[in-house]
């Protein structure tokens, strides 16, 4: 999952708009994993200035952290004090159940850290334990995409085919504190097709163009994850939304300013209590992504465009 798909969510999912019809917080534009946004920072009692984590031992393959229920995190998406909290309900050896902000639930296969969704056919891999540096693998699905707003939501169908590889030990300083951790590198090709609205007499079908199956939009999401094993999550993410992944490609997405960055700023568990200083990276793009239109407009694309894949959860 992207921190918290990732969101998304993202990760696995963070987001920035929230439905009164589910309580459910729906990703837009490169949420990630990841992605959620909305909550004030709550962390009660003594905490440490930053989170002091033993380094990890790079010469063996890391398998996936064992946590226990009640671990928590707290994540930041700009430099705003809002924060978001994801914390651990239930784990086993293959999945977990993650809470965000209190009152959203996603469950997590612990061996790929990514999303779980119930239409998709085929697998997603944001990381494929057990990991060393210089492995790769491949990840294809297919799967409804869903969208909810109080002025009304939609479905689509949503194909993605990514690539990724560990790409290296990085040490990073973060509003959490200084970590050694492995970066993951990604690249998604994906493409969304066929919208269909929930609600044909909403305020959004009245604001959108009619749709139809022919209406698609192809595109990239190119990601970069620091995974710190000691905190068992990804603690920083950045992601950018493009028509042309080669030019993104090899970059850092940490100064690329359309590009999302999600961040690590407070930790927690039975051993530690943390929270550190206001993010060092985090950041909300609200440019359009690179190669697509600028102008915004009541087109499908449009739409397509601006908010990032997240999967249909309802019924």
């Amino acid at each position: 999952m992207t921190i918290a798909s990732t969101a998304t969510r993202g990760p696995v999912g963070f987001a920035d708009a929230t439905s009164s019809q589910t309580g459910r917080v729906f990703p837009m534009r490169n949420s990630p994993f990841i992605s959620l946004i909305i909550a004030a920072l709550c962390h009660a009692g003594a905490a440490e200035a930053v989170c002091d984590v033993p380094p990890p031992d790079q010469t063996l393959a890391l398998n996936p952290t064992t946590l226990e229920p009640g671990t928590t995190w707290l994540y930041a998406g700009d430099d705003s004090p809002r924060r978001t909290t994801v914390r651990l309900i239930e784990a086993d050896a293959t999945r977990r159940v993650l809470e965000v902000n209190e009152r959203i639930r996603m469950v997590e296969p612990v061996q790929t850290y990514a999303d779980e969704s119930r239409t998709r056919k085929g697998t997603k891999a944001v990381i494929r334990f057990p990991v060393k540096v210089g492995d790769t693998w491949r990840d294809e699905f297919t799967e409804e995409g869903e969208f909810r707003l109080e002025i009304g939501g939609y479905r689509y169908d949503y194909e993605e085919v990514a690539d990724s590889k560990a790409a290296g030990w990085e040490e990073i300083s973060i509003g959490a504190g200084t970590f050694t951790a492995l970066r993951i590198d990604r690249i998604a090709i994906w493409r969304k097709s066929n919208p269909r609205l929930l609600d044909k007499k909403s305020a959004l079908a009245e604001h959108m163009e009619p749709p139809k199956p022919s209406r698609e939009l192809k595109g990239a999401t190119v990601s970069q994850y620091w995974y710190v094993p000691a905190i068992g999550r990804v603690v920083l993410q950045a992601q950018a939304q493009t028509k042309w992944p080669q030019f993104v490609e090899g970059s850092s997405l940490l100064k690329n300013p359309s590009a999302n960055v999600i961040e690590l700023t407070g930790y927690r568990d039975s051993k530690i209590d943390c929270t550190g200083e206001k993010p060092a990276f985090a950041q909300r793009s609200d440019a359009p992504p690179l190669g697509f239109a600028v102008m915004p407009n009541n087109t499908w694309t449009w739409a397509f465009q601006m908010r990032a894949h997240y999967p249909r959860q309802t019924d």
